[in-house]
């Protein structure tokens, strides 16, 4: 355990174990951390909100004050508000104080991202900060000005001024361009001439189910699978056509025997989800479920949000296992969202599916399960499958065998 910073991974678990409601001791338990970091992080990294407007009742200086000649207690120079008891032990934050609406006291409140974008703003003013004297950058600006005027390289430049090398040939390129120089980097033989910091553009979706990812994590799903070691793991996806259309794909991929069906739903809508895969657990059986569905391992799409409610069923009993991959983590289902390369060979991206029923879907996977992969000695996913969980379990999602002559993985298949 050390007091380095968080990275957005903790932050994110750390505002889950507030919501919890979790003890210090169990947070630091979960984060892997010690307390002092979790200190810092919420005294550091907090977004403070004051009351526009305050009364003399909740100043700290009410009592001594009391009875002086005052114009307007909301000019009040005095005013020091009161801070809040609750504030000066954990989590030392707002977000769950059951007061904090009628509350006339300043309020902090964490939440993971505003803190990750908090704590990179510190760390880029941080490096923005030159670490030269005054006469050390006027010798380097005039060395990398003349050997620019003249066409050379800032390697050149760099290796044949040896009075320089009290910085790197990197702090001089980070300068370069921070126009720290009387020339801006446009002088450089090889620059080119486009945009350099565009616009990141951020396309994750912030998980709204915090309190359940607490023991759901892509670390707690790697520890589970040691202690338990399953037969097989499901990972789940969901495959779009266009921003418009009202349905996608909800795609099922058995990782043991390389098999992908699909099921259509509602387009990010949970409560279609949980539905589909309760109706698959029905088909299925008790025995059938328990054999291929011990673990699901999904992202943290909002369609995806109440999927822990399909832990157990109508009696109570667990029947599965949900886990989450890390945000921005895409690759710990890798082999989920590779396989959806064969669904692109038909539907390409950009192309509505709302046309589709489920019996298109149905003939699609049949198709794409009877593809001879190398990865399986020259075997198809659907032979796997069957020698695994049976052709019962196939005839329950309606998959069918394609002969090997006859499969199609063009967009011609389902018109």
């Amino acid at each position: 355990m050390g007091t380095k910073q968080l990275h957005s991974h903790q932050r994110m678990l750390l505002q889950a174990c507030i919501l919890k409601g979790l003890s210090i001791k169990d947070t630091c338990l979960r984060l892997k951390t010690t307390r002092f970091t979790i200190y810092r992080e919420l005294h550091r990294h907090v977004e403070i909100r004051k009351r526009k407007w305050h009364g003399c009742a909740y100043c700290s200086k009410f009592l001594v004050c009391k009875g002086n000649n005052r114009t307007s207690y909301i000019s009040c120079e005095n005013y020091v508000p009161i801070e809040c008891s609750k504030l000066k032990r954990f989590p030392y934050v707002c977000n769950c104080c059951r007061k904090k609406s009628a509350c006339m006291l300043t309020h902090r409140y964490y939440d993971f991202e505003k803190a990750s974008e908090i704590a990179k703003q510190k760390r880029t003013l941080n490096h923005q900060k030159i670490k030269v004297t005054g006469e050390q950058l006027s010798l380097i600006n005039r060395r990398v000005c003349e050997g620019l005027r003249n066409g050379q390289s800032l390697n050149h430049i760099y290796t044949s001024n040896k009075d320089i090398h009290f910085v790197s040939q990197r702090t001089i390129r980070r300068y370069l361009y921070s126009n720290k120089f009387e020339i801006g980097p446009s002088e450089l033989p090889r620059y080119v001439r486009f945009n350099h910091n565009p616009a990141y553009k951020n396309h994750y979706q912030r998980p709204s189910n915090l309190k359940d990812i607490l023991g759901r994590t892509y670390q707690d799903y790697k520890e589970f699978v040691l202690e338990n070691k399953p037969n097989n793991v499901v990972q789940l996806d969901s495959v779009i056509g266009t921003k418009k259309d009202s349905r996608c794909i909800l795609t099922i991929y058995l990782t043991k025997t390389h098999f992908m069906f699909g099921i259509l739903i509602d387009k990010g809508v949970p409560v279609s989800v949980n539905t589909a895969i309760n109706n698959l657990r029905k088909k299925l059986g008790s025995e059938l479920w328990k054999k291929a569905f011990q673990i699901l391992l999904t992202d943290n799409g909002s369609e995806f949000n109440r999927l822990p409610q399909i832990e157990f069923d109508e009696n109570g009993e667990q029947v599965c296992k949900v886990f989450y991959c890390d945000p921005y983590s895409s690759f710990q289902k890798g082999a989920c969202e590779r396989n959806h390369e064969f669904i692109r060979y038909i539907i390409s991206k950009g192309k509505t599916l709302d046309s589709l029923n489920q019996t298109k879907v149905n003939m699609m996977f049949s198709h794409i399960n009877s593809y001879k992969r190398s990865s399986i000695n020259e075997k198809t996913p659907f032979e796997l499958t069957k020698e695994f969980l049976g052709s019962k379990f196939l005839e329950c999602i309606e998959i069918s065998e394609v002969d090997c002559n006859q499969v199609n993985l063009k967009s011609n298949l389902l018109k």
